[in-house]
């Protein structure tokens, strides 16, 4: 029965010549819950029994090149021997991210992802005596891997397997007929490393489940096997005792070097110090002696620890007595987002008065606050088709927001909103301020898919999060672009590397941290006029390496922990012993763009404050073409009563101008401004 249902739905995928016929729209609702309620039951039909137990004896591993990169292709070979002829042959593949697979020179099928694998009856592609399998194996950006076990039944009861590992045959670059037995690889040298046997990592098992009581990895992976780039280390620090300290999620560092690490659950607060000797590093590791745990953000300032703690808010340790303990609590007003998409990161502002707090979407905001963010109305077009699965129904704008806290004042002002689960934010040594936002995971496939990205927060800026399809495309006017987008995954800590004893590329980079696919990834920015565009490249990879959050310590290295849901926690420690310099960066953006950036900020000091003389300050601006300078524009001119410049909309001349102010009169109007704005 799923066969002819999986036929009738991709014919009518297939008969779809109008992509704006109402039978496409009913694919595309159809789609989301055929693909994430039919689909899950497949694969766990595949799961158990027979099929899926082949694979739990004997497994094969998932390998690779050292060093990963985005758009790499690998050509894969490996010679075997059948003493006779096949009674049965069932081959498993699958490539983070792509795979064609060959058998003798026959096509065996292909893959586009690794949770697609390939999977077949191969009998009738082997002979007796020599055989080939060829894999051309690609990667689309980050972590890559690939994996792949035949299993040969013989008349006589043998079997005969055939399992990757690092000693197959590859090459960076295709020749001519590589595919074939007879094709000679003798020059192929290219060199694997492995990444795990298969059930492990982050791709897990993909298209079928682990049978029960399967052994799963113990203790931290060792930091022998973590990819790093050249001139990189990294060491394996402290492996932490779950049932005594938990898994911690979050990281921070105080004015004495040392770090702070929380556990997810209930297992407290601890106090780490590394510290050199002989034989190498010591850590120490002491718990805090208050009653509070779970927490999702750390930030020393202002003379103690400040604690974002998951569904109880905002607290300051201090030492009461000066025996070097954080001992006094004090409970800060706040809001009290619970869960992975509740209270996030803290951190300093940029003038050092104030703290900026965060939070994910399904976070309320606090009861009293002012906001530089002029509305956040929904201003759907169409109705929103909410997630097929329930996941966020019902929330709505703002979506995850960035607060100012005052914490004399004890006030909060909202600052930037728009985010889905910005978990953590950095700001780079110019001053401007970064987050790593999450995707909606279940939307790939759909129009509204939003990638996880590297979002630069600015004020009164909204990035468009909208439950289910009512996200906002980039190019909305009232709101803006990412800096880079990273594709999939689950963005967890960020952090700036600026301090860190690492070549000027990376103390100039900021680092994001994956926690689903084991990655770290250095993204580079790039100034443009007011705003910046970026690149990533893989800075650490592992697998499994469930990513939680990273600090730059006093001593220049990168220290970041895993964890999370449970999982093995551990502190890592990165550093550079390389050819390259690594005195402080002295890179400073150039005339133009520095004019530009200044210009941004003088245009946000008026966001959210009446100031007599700021719609004609702004007001030249709304037809920037640069559009971090139009959107800080437009929001200060929101921010003045609507009758100072309600009239200028209708009789400006210049389109841009009158397209920027069009929209803000739409967002700040009345209902008469509809008639003359259409």
């Amino acid at each position: 029965m799923k066969s002819v249902a999986f036929d009738s739905f991709f014919k009518l995928l297939i008969d779809m010549k109008n992509p704006l016929s109402s039978k496409h729209i009913l694919y595309r609702i159809l789609l989301t819950v055929f693909s994430l309620s039919v689909l899950p039951f497949s694969f766990k039909v595949v799961a158990q029994g027979k099929k899926g137990e082949w694979l739990e004896k004997n497994k094969p591993t998932w390998v690779w090149t050292q060093r990963a990169s985005d758009g790499q292709k690998l050509f894969l070979r490996k010679s075997f021997d059948i003493p006779a002829n096949a009674k049965s042959a069932r081959v498993y593949a699958t490539c983070d991210n792509k795979l064609q697979l060959w058998i003798n020179g026959k096509e065996v099928g292909t893959s586009p992802d690794w949770a697609q694998p390939i999977e077949k009856d191969v009998t009738a592609l082997l002979k007796p005596g020599k055989n080939v399998i060829a894999a051309q194996a690609e990667n689309a950006g980050g972590t890559a891997a690939f994996v792949l076990k035949l299993e040969v039944k013989l008349a006589d009861g043998k079997t005969v397997t055939v399992l990757s590992d690092d000693k197959w045959k590859a090459a960076a670059k295709e020749s001519k007929a590589w595919f074939t037995e007879k094709f000679d690889d003798q020059g192929w040298d290219l060199r694997l490393v492995t990444m795990g046997e298969l059930g492990v990592g982050p791709w897990g098992v993909p298209a079928y489940k682990a049978s029960k009581g399967s052994a799963k990895p113990k203790g931290a992976l060792p930091a022998e096997s973590l990819t790093l780039l050249p001139g990189f280390k990294a060491e394996l620090l402290y492996t932490v005792p779950k049932e005594e300290e938990g898994s911690w999620v979050v990281l921070a560092k105080d004015d004495k070097g040392r770090f702070y690490a929380c556990d997810q659950k209930d297992k407290g607060l601890y106090r780490i110090t590394v510290t050199e000797s002989a034989g190498g590093p010591k850590t120490t590791v002491e718990k805090v002696p208050v009653d509070l745990s779970g927490a999702m953000g750390l930030k020393w300032a202002f003379g103690g620890l400040y604690v974002h703690v998951s569904g109880k808010g905002l607290f300051k340790l201090t030492d009461s007595n000066g025996d070097d303990k954080l001992d006094k609590v004090d409970h800060q007003p706040s809001a009290q987002g619970g869960g992975e998409h509740g209270n996030h990161a803290i951190e300093v502002t940029e003038d050092g008065k104030a703290l900026y707090v965060i939070a994910g979407n399904h976070t309320n905001l606090m009861e009293n606050y002012t906001s530089r963010v002029q509305s956040w109305d929904e201003d759907l077009l169409l109705p929103r088709q909410w997630d097929a699965r329930g996941h966020a129904r019902g929330r709505k704008a703002p979506g995850g927001w960035v607060t100012r806290y005052d914490p004399e004042k004890r006030t909060y002002e909202v600052y930037t909103i728009g985010f889905r689960n910005e978990y953590d934010i950095a700001m780079n040594r110019h001053g401007d301020l970064f987050t790593y936002d999450a995707d909606m995971e279940w939307d790939m496939g759909m129009p509204w898919y939003r990638p996880t990205r590297i979002n630069q927060v600015v004020s009164g800026a909204d990035y468009g999060w909208r439950s289910g399809s009512g996200k906002w495309p980039n190019y909305y006017e009232d709101s803006l672009p990412p800096v880079v987008e990273i594709g999939p995954g689950s963005p967890t800590g960020f952090v700036a590397g600026t301090g860190a004893k690492f070549p000027e590329k990376y103390q100039d980079a900021l680092f994001g941290l994956d926690w689903t696919f084991g990655t770290i990834y250095a993204v580079h920015l790039k100034a443009e006029g007011a705003g910046y565009t970026g690149s990533k490249e893989v800075f650490v990879a592992g697998a499994p390496l469930p990513v939680t959050d990273a600090v730059i310590g006093d001593d220049g290295a990168m220290y970041f922990t895993i964890g999370g849901r449970g999982a093995q926690s551990a502190l890592y420690r990165v550093t550079y012993s390389g050819d390259e310099p690594t005195l402080a960066s002295q890179s400073t953006p150039d005339a133009h763009t520095s004019l530009a950036q200044t210009l941004r900020r003088n245009l946000e000091g008026y966001h959210g404050k009446k100031v007599g003389y700021a719609v004609d300050e702004a007001w030249p601006h709304l037809g920037s073409k640069d559009r971090f300078i139009r959107n800080a524009a437009r929001v200060a001119v929101e921010s003045q009563d609507v009758a100072q410049w309600r009239g200028k909309v209708l009789s400006v001349k210049d389109p841009q101008t009158k397209i920027t102010g069009a929209v803000a009169l739409a967002r700040s109007g009345e209902a008469a401004d509809k008639s003359p704005l259409l």
